[in-house]
């Protein structure tokens, strides 16, 4: 049988698009269901000094051209999503002056942790995305006992401990 996500991330974004307030639970399972389900990284490869090299030069995306997302651009409605926003770290976007939802940005730093792991895994090169999804499993865990939250069921079990019972 396959494991749902706990929180729907269309009601998720439905909510943040109405301004209505959103719990650090929620940003968490959304964020980090959502890059599970879709099985890797939102990442492109950029050309370093005009070059592609192979297996080099890939940069995060909130938002890529394959479709992928990063745990922050599973968040964002696709009525808020600006492509002017990519490049720029999340607690940049959290700032006033980017109008970024502010049912997100009173999460920054949960905001903040869920991006750096992202990133971090991905680095300038490309992860093979069943590497990149089971690290991404276990610093999700790190992020979920750092700021107090419930694990997924969609993380399953990788130390032999039961999702549940954490």
């Amino acid at each position: 049988m396959q494991i749902q996500p706990r929180t729907d991330k269309a009601a998720f974004r439905a909510k943040v698009l109405r301004g209505e307030p959103v719990t650090a639970q929620e940003v968490f399972d959304v964020a980090v269901e959502g890059v599970i389900l879709q099985g890797g990284p939102s990442i492109e490869q950029e050309p370093m000094a005009g070059i592609f090299i192979e297996g080099q030069g890939f940069v995060s995306k909130y938002r890529s051209e394959n479709g992928r997302e990063c745990g922050i651009g599973q968040l964002l409605p696709d009525e808020l999503y600006d492509r002017e926003i990519e490049g720029y770290p999340i607690e940049v976007l959290v700032q006033e002056t980017w109008h970024f939802p502010a049912s997100l940005s009173r999460h920054g730093a949960l905001l903040t942790s869920i991006q750096a792991v992202h990133d971090n895994l991905t680095s300038s090169y490309h992860t093979p995305d069943e590497d990149f999804i089971r690290g991404f499993k276990s610093k999700a865990r790190w992020i979920a006992d750092s700021f107090g939250l419930t694990v997924p069921p969609l993380l399953g079990n990788l130390s032999g401990a039961s999702a549940d019972a954490r």
